[in-house]
């Protein structure tokens, strides 16, 4: 069951891939005027590009909310998007530690 999981979010994310680089290239083509009388599946191209750039920007992307990364990096344990997020110093950087 995992390796079909695997196998069919792979294919999604190749389609969702392949999606996004004919829609930019359908838009520049737009843009630029060397589409003169846009198909169908032009304007599901364009019309696709919101929703794929939503997709990356939510769940791919190394600025969304969940992501490790967006912790400060602490001296005692540095920030990493593989797992969870180390707890937080309050300690600055620039200072030198308290000594009680």
């Amino acid at each position: 069951m995992v390796v079909g999981r695997r196998f069919l979010t792979l294919v999604l994310a190749f389609a969702g891939m392949v999606l996004g680089i004919e829609g930019i290239r359908t838009a520049v083509d737009w843009w630029h005027g060397v589409l003169p009388a846009p198909t169908f599946v032009d304007y599901v191209l364009l019309a696709s590009l919101p929703v794929i750039g939503w997709l990356w920007w939510r769940y791919l992307s190394p600025f969304r909310k969940a992501c490790a990364c967006q912790t400060p990096l602490s001296p005692v344990a540095p920030a990493s998007c593989s797992g969870p997020a180390a707890p937080s110093s309050h300690e600055s950087r620039d200072k030198a530690p308290r000594v009680p």
